[in-house]
């Protein structure tokens, strides 16, 4: 999966293109919200309406998160940004499995460990280019539309959220919290065990190419949804 700074620098990127545009806040907060399965105890299955990526149209979604077509007017931009996150993620391994898979691509030496410390280190450069100011999570909303956000759940993906959008992109940097101290422990023993490989990856890697593929699916995505969700209120 691609991770956090950039699914917010993604969303934001495509919210901008649609007609109409999301809130900023809101749909940040839901293109988190999908992960709540990293941090709390909800199955893959439900937070993600699948195992990976994004299985079935945006013309769908509403049903598959069994959400109202009034509740879904009135946290349209949140639902947006829940649904980016799994448009995001679509595109992002469409490119990266490309590139495996093409000449020079390492093959069976590209393992599933390398595909996690390249999405942190593709993190760390979307970080570099996006600025979280001004998303403070605690004021969020549209989340109690999905029933598997309620409550502690909610609690413990704010918690989570505050805390990486104080991240720098240093790898040296370890928030003193029960929660996300040990992950990024992992991360950084992940990045020193996967760091020739990576690097051989991004000399190869168009990544303004990755950013742009990405971005437009995600804004088709999105537009679509909100397509549907117009037709629904004629």
């Amino acid at each position: 999966m691609a991770m956090w700074f950039s699914h917010l620098r993604f969303v934001e990127a495509s919210a901008v293109r649609l007609n109409p545009p999301l809130d900023r806040l809101a749909s940040c907060w839901g293109s988190l919200c999908c992960d709540v399965d990293k941090v709390f105890a909800v199955p893959r299955e439900v937070s993600h309406y699948g195992r990976e990526g994004l299985n079935f149209s945006p013309e769908e979604f509403l049903e598959r998160a069994q959400v109202g077509r009034d509740d879904a007017v009135s946290q349209a931009s949140f639902l947006a940004g829940y649904l980016s996150h799994m448009a995001v993620d679509e595109a992002w391994y469409a490119h990266l499995f490309r590139i495996r898979s093409a000449p020079g691509g390492l093959g069976d030496a590209w393992t599933y460990e390398t595909t996690r410390a390249l999405n942190l280190a593709l993190d760390r450069r979307n970080r570099s280019l996006y600025d979280p100011a001004g998303l403070d999570f605690s004021q969020a909303s549209g989340e109690d539309v999905l029933p598997h956000l309620r409550g502690p759940a909610r609690d413990r993906m704010v918690h989570a959220a505050t805390i990486y959008v104080r991240w720098s992109g240093l790898m040296d940097w370890r928030p003193d919290d029960a929660l996300l101290g040990p992950v990024t422990d992992r991360f950084r023993a992940l990045m020193q065990a996967e760091q020739a490989r990576v690097d051989s990856i991004l000399e190869a890697l168009d990544a303004e190419a990755l950013d742009r593929e990405v971005v437009a699916f995600t804004t088709d995505v999105l537009q679509r949804f909100l397509d549907d969700l117009a037709s629904r209120q004629d």
